[in-house]
């Protein structure tokens, strides 16, 4: 985390105009350190680099939908994903998009969970992708 808070604070620091921090998914598990911590480092890094948004991938879902809930709740950015749906309403589980607005500029986020979730996981429960 220290050398992507370099690269991150660095590049805001020599840019001009629009900078977004996005993380893309995969993020809160299967790194030693996020293992070892039930994602709180990954979560507080990501919070003090103040990201502003991140999709869901299928290796956070590892210790399952509940903990990705509580996850979400302790982020100062939304975890996104568009597809993966509570089967019986039919709605997202998370935040589908956020709408960012820098330097005058309105950017649209969507969060896609990869469809092989499906196998891999959700089928056992009740959600889909």
């Amino acid at each position: 985390m220290a050398r992507r808070a370099t690269l991150i604070n660095k590049y805001r620091n020599s840019t001009q105009g629009a900078v977004l921090t996005l993380d893309a998914g995969n993020a809160l598990l299967g790194q030693p350190l996020a293992n070892s911590t039930e994602s709180a480092v990954v979560i507080e890094s990501m919070n003090a680099l103040a990201y502003d948004a991140m999709g869901l991938g299928g290796q956070d879902l590892d210790h399952g939908i509940e903990q990705v809930l509580k996850h979400a709740k302790e982020t100062k950015f939304p975890i996104l994903s568009c597809n993966f749906l509570d089967k019986q309403s039919g709605q997202p589980a998370l935040t589908p998009y956020t709408i960012l607005t820098r330097d005058g500029l309105r950017f649209g986020i969507i969060g896609v969970t990869e469809t092989d979730v499906a196998n891999n996981w959700v089928a056992t429960v009740q959600y889909t992708v």
